[in-house]
This record gives structure tokens, C-alpha cells and sequence, in this order.
């Protein structure tokens, strides 16, 4: 079966942006309501990287057998992988409607249905990723494990 990973850029101004565009494009064909929770989740990812870690940012698909099936957001900052890890790993119990911010990695985790997930890397340069399986009603909900991810 095939695999392949698209791997895009995105510019410090415009990160959001860029990202969304990005998973549109890939996620052709994807039913609108996924398309729409795949552009909201990786637009919380690039949000977080440019407001929380520091560039380069990229956005990474991937892909087998011709379906995407993982999408990652890419930051130049490999710490914090500990407290993303947390944030994803359980919902927050009583979170602060009035607050400002504190609710994306809460987003991301709702959205994934929990399949979503966290580490760093050391090549080509030091740098997180944090992302999620990309949505599709059909899937079950709950943590996926993927072999060809590893």
C-alpha cells in the first residue's frame, strides 16, 4: 500500500491561514462536516505554535493508499511536549468559559474524538508536532495506534 507525506511550509504571518488552505486542499473529497473539523483542529494546532513555540512551522499529510489519515502541525520548539501531551490526554473538567485562551488543545482532543497526539523530533532540526487523525465519522472514537507511524 502506498504511503506518502506531503510536508508545506507556512509563513510566521499568516500561519493560520496557510494551514487551513493546506488541509483543504489535501482533504479534497472529505465529507464537509470532517473538512470543516479538520480546518478548525489544524488552525487550533497553528495557533498555538505561533502564539506558544517559535518557527519554522510546517504543516505535514499524510497519507496511505491515497487517503489522508494524519495531520500534523510542525514548530521549531521541541519543548512543552509533556504539557500538550497532558492537555490532550484528558478533557479538562471545569474549563473557564470567560477565559481568553486555554480551550484549543480541548478543541483539538473533541474534534480527533481523542485520536490526536503529541512528540518530538530531533531531524532535520529540533522541533514538536503535534497532531490528529484526520476526521471521519466512520472511524471509532478513543486512542488509535498507527504502525506506520512509528
Amino acid at each position: 500500500m502506498s504511503r506518502q507525506l506531503q510536508v508545506t511550509s507556512l509563513p510566521v504571518d499568516g500561519a493560520v491561514r496557510a494551514a487551513r488552505a493546506v488541509v483543504r486542499d489535501a482533504l479534497r473529497g472529505l465529507k464537509e462536516d470532517d473538512l470543516r473539523d479538520a480546518e478548525l483542529v489544524v488552525a487550533e494546532l497553528a495557533g498555538n505554535a505561533v502564539r506558544h513555540a517559535c518557527p519554522p512551522y510546517e504543516v505535514r499529510v499524510f497519507s496511505v493508499g491515497g487517503r489522508a489519515v494524519w495531520c500534523e502541525v510542525v514548530d521549531g520548539d521541541p519543548g512543552g511536549v509533556g504539557a500538550v501531551l497532558a492537555a490532550l490526554g484528558r478533557p479538562r473538567a471545569d474549563p473557564d468559559l470567560a477565559a481568553e485562551d486555554g480551550r484549543g488543545l480541548v478543541v483539538v482532543r473533541a474534534l480527533s474524538h481523542g485520536r490526536c497526539g503529541v512528540y518530538a523530533m530531533a531531524v532535520p532540526r529540533p522541533a514538536k508536532a503535534v497532531g490528529f487523525v484526520v476526521p471521519c465519522r466512520a472511524l471509532p472514537s478513543g486512542p488509535v495506534r498507527y504502525a506506520w507511524l512509528n
